[in-house]
This record gives structure tokens, C-alpha cells and sequence, in this order.
């Protein structure tokens, strides 16, 4: 992990330990991007990354991990160098802790429900088995099924993953800047602006630029679908079925659910 060589003891250490009250603190800003599946984290990582002259950290257990492995999250401190890393990781009294003690600037990246899950069928439609479908019969037999047992499917599998992410940032008492896949399509711009200001950085680089040479490589999983696409998708029932699942987890968010009135 590139450890500077005169840091190395403290940091195996510390990470050896796992002591998640220890508290490492120096003048790098060290971002962590939480973000909701299918929200366009990847884009937003990059575009980040480029605009505001951020190292990438990843900090899973390896690199296509997205759930936060302790020893990396601690390894930011000892980089010495502004990092962000993206997790797609819930809230939890440890991920507080991490927080607080190493002094990362959590960034909650969040997208509509019903656009969310949408998405997801897209995904899976675009994939072969893997982590979405694990098992290759089940992937056939989505892949074979009809939008609305696909979409049935998705509801099954995903919609309460996503609820309980948003429910759990939701509840976290720290401070956190919001940001959501709306914000990103409709004004990236701004977006950066906004998250410079947040963490006291510059934006170095052209956003616009950015944003189309992000797009213009491909492998970002960036859907050019209009917002509120998911309550188009989706019938009655299956609206019905998602709003008794997010009143089971209390949560009541219209903007989050993509049920509000325009």
C-alpha cells in the first residue's frame, strides 16, 4: 500500500491491532464517497478525482471490493497526499468510529429508488452472472423472463438493500455532505463547486472537460436515462410493493422513494 518508509511501524501496528479508537490525524483531506448502488458512483469518483487533483484509495479488501477492509481505511492516514476512496458500504456504529477517529470526509452519494432499481435490470441485462446473479440458471431464467418479472425479481432482491443504505446515513449524526445522481446529470458543475467548498479544496481542472472524457472512455456504468424513468417502469403493484417494504424500514422520503408529485 505505499507506506512511507518512516511510518511503517506505527501504521502495521495500528492495523495489526484494529484499534478503531486510536485517532490519526494529519493536514491531507481524505475523502470517502459513500455511495448507494446504482447511483453513478463510479462517475462521480472520477469526476472528483480529476477536478479536485484527489489520489484514488481504494480501500476494499481488494480492489474491485467496495466494503470497507479496516487496514486500507487506515492507510489513508499515513499516504500523505489528499486521497478519495468509494465504498458502497451502510452505516454502522464501526464506520462512525472510523470516521471520527481518522478524521475522513464522509460524502453520501444517493439516487431516487425507483430510478435505482431500473437501473439494476439494466445491469443485470448488460452482465453475465456474477454479483448481481450468482447463479447461471437464475441469470438465464431473468434474462428469459418478461420486464415485469424482471422487475418483480429486482424488487425481491434489491429494494431493501437500498432502503436500509439510505435509512442508515440517514440516521448518522456526524458531519456528512449529501449529494445525489440528480445533482450529477443536471449540473456537475455546480456539484464539484459545491463539494470544493465543503472540503476547503480548489477545483483545478475543467468540469465540462472532465465529464465528457469520462463519458467519451466508457466502463462507467453511466445511465443516460431521464430522471424518473423507474415510476414510468414500475405498475401499481409494484410501487405498492416497494412503498410497504420502505414503511416497514420507516422511511418515508418521497424525493428518495421517486414517489413525490411534480
Amino acid at each position: 500500500m505505499a507506506i512511507p518508509d518512516d511510518r511503517h511501524d506505527a501504521f502495521y501496528l495500528d492495523a495489526l491491532a484494529g484499534q478503531l479508537i486510536m485517532r490519526e490525524y494529519n493536514e491531507y483531506t481524505n475523502v470517502m464517497l459513500f455511495a448507494q448502488e446504482k447511483s453513478g458512483s463510479h462517475h462521480v469518483h472520477q469526476l472528483l478525482q480529476r477536478a479536485l487533483g484527489l489520489s484514488d484509495h481504494p480501500t476494499g479488501f481488494n480492489r474491485k471490493n467496495t466494503y470497507l477492509y479496516y487496514p486500507r481505511v487506515l492507510a489513508t492516514k499515513f499516504l500523505n497526499r489528499n486521497t478519495i476512496s468509494r465504498s458502497h458500504s451502510h452505516n454502522s456504529d464501526d464506520i462512525t468510529k472510523m470516521i471520527r477517529n481518522l478524521g475522513l470526509r464522509p460524502l453520501v452519494l444517493t439516487r431516487n429508488l425507483l430510478d435505482a432499481l431500473v437501473s439494476r435490470r439494466d445491469h443485470v441485462l448488460r452482465t453475465e452472472p456474477g454479483d448481481d446473479i450468482s447463479s447461471e440458471k437464475e441469470w438465464l431464467r431473468f434474462l428469459q423472463g418478461s420486464k415485469e418479472y424482471q422487475l418483480d425479481y429486482v424488487i425481491e432482491k434489491f429494494a431493501t438493500l437500498h432502503i436500509e443504505f439510505y435509512a442508515s446515513w440517514e440516521a448518522y449524526s456526524g458531519d456528512a455532505l449529501y449529494i445525489t445522481w440528480d445533482d450529477m446529470v443536471s449540473d456537475p458543475v455546480g456539484l464539484v463547486a459545491h463539494v470544493a467548498e465543503w472540503l476547503g479544496l480548489e477545483v483545478i481542472e475543467n468540469v465540462e472537460k472532465i465529464t465528457e472524457m469520462i463519458k467519451s472512455a466508457g466502463g462507467c456504468n453511466f445511465n443516460k436515462g431521464v430522471a424518473g424513468r423507474g415510476r414510468e417502469e414500475f405498475n401499481e403493484r409494484q410501487i405498492a410493493e416497494i412503498m410497504r417494504r420502505a414503511d416497514i424500514l420507516g422511511c418515508t422520503d418521497e424525493d428518495f422513494l421517486g414517489v413525490r408529485d411534480e
